[in-house]
């Protein structure tokens, strides 16, 4: 993950402070414009403008949360949308605490192209 120290993301919810920190990735924005609240058109509008200003890489999606505004941030940013675990078996495959985060880097890590992944 120290190959994107620093990459943009947007994230749908802010759900992932310590796994930015950890990484030091930059969650420029959130889709969710505060918790529980669904965004507007002109908040999605906003955010597909900050991400290409910022050269977002990748969405960051909840697994429980509706995934069309994040789908469609990511299709009109040309980026992927990355589904991440927020608990053990939240994501098939995720069977325990070490799983969630071997999940969790080997997927972004692939979305944002990772030698070998």
């Amino acid at each position: 993950m120290a190959a994107f120290t620093g990459v943009k993301l947007i994230a749908y919810h802010n759900s992932w402070p310590y796994f930015a920190r950890r990484f030091r990735l930059d969650i420029v924005d959130f889709i969710e414009p505060k918790p529980g609240v669904a965004p507007s058109p002109a908040h999605l509008a906003k955010l597909i403008a900050e991400g290409r200003r910022a050269n977002v890489r990748a969405i960051l999606h909840e697994p429980y949360e509706p995934d069309d505004a994040s789908r469609l941030v990511a299709q009109k940013l040309g980026v992927p949308f990355v589904l991440l675990a927020t608990s053990v078996e939240s994501v098939a495959g995720v069977k325990d605490y070490l799983d969630l985060f071997e999940y969790n880097t080997a997927t972004l890590a692939k979305a944002l192209g990772a030698p070998g992944e």
